[in-house]
C-alpha cells in the first residue's frame, strides 16, 4: 500500500505507474495520492499505467497542485483495461485540505508555483476532510487481501 500527499503523492502515482518500469506483481495492492502534481513543468509525463487501484484525492480550489491535471489522468486511465483510478475532488479546496486546524492563508516564498509568482494557498477544509477520510477507508476496505506485508 502507498500512500503520499503533495510531492509524496507524485511519487505514489510515479511507484504505481508500470510506464516507469516494471512494479512486481502483487507489491503494490492499492495507492492513495492526496493533492498529488500529475504535470511535470517543461516534460510530458509517460502514460499512466497503474499496477494497482489508487485513489486521489484532490483540491478543486488548489493553486499549486491544479486538479484538472489528475482528473485527466483519471479519465484516460480509465479508457483503458487495468486496475481501477479513482478522483474525487472538493470543490473550493485547497492545498493540505485534510490537514488538522490549519486556517487556509496564503504562503509566498516557493521556489514553484504554477503561476511563477512564488505564492500559494492551504489548508484545512472540515467537509473534505472527513470525507477524505471516509474515501480513504472505503478504498482499502475495497482493497483485495494482500499476502505478509
Amino acid at each position: 500500500m502507498l500512500l503520499g500527499w503533495s510531492h509524496g503523492g507524485s511519487t505514489v502515482l510515479a511507484a504505481a505507474n508500470r510506464a516507469f518500469g516494471p512494479v512486481p506483481e502483487g507489491l503494490v495492492r492499492g495507492a492513495v495520492a492526496l493533492y498529488p502534481g500529475c504535470v511535470r513543468v517543461g516534460r510530458a509525463l509517460p502514460p499512466f499505467d497503474p499496477a494497482s487501484p489508487v485513489l486521489m484525492l484532490l483540491g478543486g480550489a488548489d493553486g499549486w497542485t491544479p486538479a484538472r491535471f489528475c482528473e485527466a489522468l483519471a479519465r484516460r486511465a480509465g479508457e483503458r483495461p487495468g486496475p481501477s483510478v479513482e478522483s474525487v475532488t472538493y470543490p473550493g479546496a485547497e492545498h493540505g485540505f485534510d490537514q488538522p486546524h490549519m486556517p487556509v492563508r496564503e504562503l509566498s516564498g516557493m521556489a514553484i508555483t504554477p503561476k511563477g509568482d512564488g505564492r500559494v494557498r492551504m489548508g484545512t477544509d472540515a467537509s473534505a476532510r472527513a470525507d477524505a477520510l471516509r474515501q480513504v477507508a472505503a478504498f482499502l476496505a475495497r482493497l483485495p487481501p494482500g499476502g505478509q506485508e
